[in-house]
């Protein structure tokens, strides 16, 4: 019984690291030229008691710097990382919704200097539009269960608690800025 309670102990605080660690980035994604919107989807919004990763939507302008996002991405991928997890950051176009594709990992983004699973390495600096291998539907603000920016809230209403706490609450709201 001692060996559940602690292994459940364990699994609670990778949440709270995992949350925290979008907590920390929130705000330097927030000031990123172009970036509209900021959700969080996947198994992190539910309470599932081993999330594989933090999955965050982000909706930017035609005119965003994706090589900014690119470079707080990178600093995500290594937090979370370093605690066993992993990271994706999906770009959508706000006007039309339509998905756009990931976030690359590299830093540099030049075409051929190495195997690049973008459809158009390059085209658009840093964005890796992998749309052959992904396809994700159009972007609609009701189906992500967390948003981040320009508001604060979860749909539906009833978040999990760490959740919460963490990136939901007023205290947190107040702090990133």
């Amino acid at each position: 019984m001692v060996q559940m309670a602690t292994s459940y102990g364990q699994v609670e605080r990778k949440r709270l690291r995992m949350l925290n660690v979008v907590k920390e980035f929130l705000p330097s994604i927030k000031r990123t030229n172009g970036v509209k919107f900021i959700g969080l989807i996947g198994s992190i919004t539910r309470n599932s008691p081993q999330p594989k990763d933090i999955d965050l939507v982000v909706c930017v302008t035609p005119s965003a710097d994706i090589s900014e996002l690119a470079t707080i991405f990178r600093r995500i991928a290594g937090r979370m990382s370093q605690i066993g997890n992993g990271a994706d950051m999906f770009v959508y176009d706000d006007e039309s919704g339509t998905y756009l594709g990931r976030v690359c990992p590299y830093k540099e983004c030049v075409p051929g200097i190495r195997r690049c699973d973008a459809d158009h390495c390059g085209k658009r600096p840093h964005l890796k539009d992998d749309l052959s291998i992904l396809r994700l539907p159009p972007f609609v603000r009701k189906d992500v269960p967390v948003e981040l920016y320009p508001t604060l809230k979860y749909n539906p209403p009833e978040a999990p608690h760490d959740l919460s706490e963490v990136l939901l609450s007023d205290r947190s709201a107040k702090n990133d800025g």
